[in-house]
């Protein structure tokens, strides 16, 4: 029997909601702003047009749950009022054009070297996308076995690509997010990539960095507890020793 005052949410209806909540996204709208301005593409379209819903909502979700920090640094890049110790923010997820039948996309983490799917795992419900101290993500990218081991690091190779991230940092480049992959059954992180941008940041005084954690879905109220609950994350107290400044972070 049809309770008395409801009534089933139509396929439009639907549609409308999900079309509010893109223009309601404060990070979505300046994250348009900046692929508009600079590459006339939009991620506005992207979402409603490249992704079953399904997937889109879970993307959209991510951005949501984003901090707001997250979206203060991409209003400095896109008003150009960068400071030396701020972080100018890649866009870490593509935007696309439409001409006629065909679409094309834009997509500004296309360097080489790890790579990390944001559409992908936030339409699975597999990332968080956080801020971080960089002494905070440095202690996370050295615990966990399956890290390199710090005796892989070499002196002269980490001076070199400190340096060049320091000189991006310094021209206000967008610099690609950082990234940390939790195991939520140990709580502890197991893979990572950017410590070398981390510490350009750090030694530039920048206070707050981007980061990715891919997680896996949770399963179980102690997993759920571990994603929540960032003080339960396992750290170590002391970062590399042939990093550049890692006495400092």
């Amino acid at each position: 029997m049809k309770k008395k005052g409801t009534r089933p949410v139509s396929r439009h209806g639907a549609d409308d909601d999900f079309r509010n909540r893109l223009d309601d996204s404060r990070l979505l709208r300046v994250i348009e702003k900046i692929y508009k301005k600079e590459y006339g593409y939009s991620a506005r379209k992207y979402l409603l047009t490249s992704a079953p819903r399904p997937q889109a909502e879970r993307i959209l979700s991510t951005l949501e749950l984003a901090p707001p920090s997250i979206t203060k640094m991409f209003k400095r890049r896109l008003h150009g009022r960068h400071k030396k110790d701020e972080w100018t923010p890649a866009i870490p997820f593509p935007a696309v054009r439409k001409k006629g039948d065909k679409k094309y996309f834009v997509e500004e983490v296309h360097s080489g070297g790890f790579k990390v799917d944001f559409p992908k795992l936030a339409s699975e419900g597999r990332l968080l996308y956080t801020t971080m101290k960089p002494s905070e993500f440095l202690g996370y990218a050295y615990d966990g076995e399956l890290v390199e081991e710090r005796s892989d690091d070499d002196v002269a190779a980490t001076e070199s690509k400190v340096k060049r991230k320091e000189k991006r940092l310094r021209e206000d480049e967008p610099l690609k997010t950082p990234y940390l992959k939790l195991d939520l059954a140990r709580c502890m992180f197991i893979l990572h990539d950017g410590r070398h941008r981390v510490v350009a940041a750090d030694e530039r005084g920048v206070k707050e960095v981007p980061v990715l954690v891919e997680h896996q879905v949770p399963t179980g109220k102690e997993e759920t507890s571990c994603l929540r609950n960032r003080n339960r994350w396992r750290k170590e107290d002391a970062p590399s020793p042939n990093l550049r400044g890692s006495s400092r972070v």
